[in-house]
């Protein structure tokens, strides 16, 4: 019996010379990495907030969340603006990330599962021309210390606008 192929897009982007990506789903807008505001005592994973679309959006260095150094900003930088969940709530979120790559159709039953003992942000790896890519669950990415911490700058750059 034919049982039609489920195709999911997902964004691929560097991080250290390395790719990973993202369910294009959550994906709401990318953008060059530009006039980032800076947030009193915002943590090292936070770069600060960026206005798009009329809104002020927190920007977290995925590289720093990943246990690697602070992104260096040049002209292939990028920032994804995501929708994630926390606490119940929508917000959007923006993603440093070192570049953008390509978005691709990835089939489920190509997703190789993640390793035990790996992070639970890792959805899986998938083999793609030249390599492999990370998949990433972008609502796992944050521990609840520090998605309290987005939910602190929200809360600031809300204080700002009002």
């Amino acid at each position: 019996m034919y049982r039609p192929v489920k195709m999911t897009k997902y964004l691929l982007f560097k991080l250290n010379n390395e790719l990973y990506g993202i369910e294009n789903s959550i994906l709401q807008n990318t953008q060059h990495y530009e006039y980032v505001i800076t947030l009193i005592d915002a943590p090292n994973y936070m770069h600060g907030a960026i206005k798009t679309e009329g809104t002020l959006v927190p920007v977290i260095d995925l590289r720093v969340i990943l246990g690697s150094e602070e992104t260096q900003v040049n002209s292939d930088s990028h920032i994804l603006i995501v929708k994630v969940t926390i606490s119940g709530s929508e917000i959007l979120i923006g993603i440093a990330v070192d570049a953008l790559d390509e978005m691709v159709d990835v089939c489920r039953d190509k997703i190789t599962a993640r390793e035990s003992g790996s992070p639970a942000c890792i959805k899986g790896v998938i083999d793609i021309t030249g390599g492999k890519a990370t998949l990433l669950h972008i609502n796992k990415i944050l521990s609840v210390a520090k998605k309290n911490k987005v939910l602190d700058a929200v809360e600031q750059i809300e204080r700002i606008i009002n």
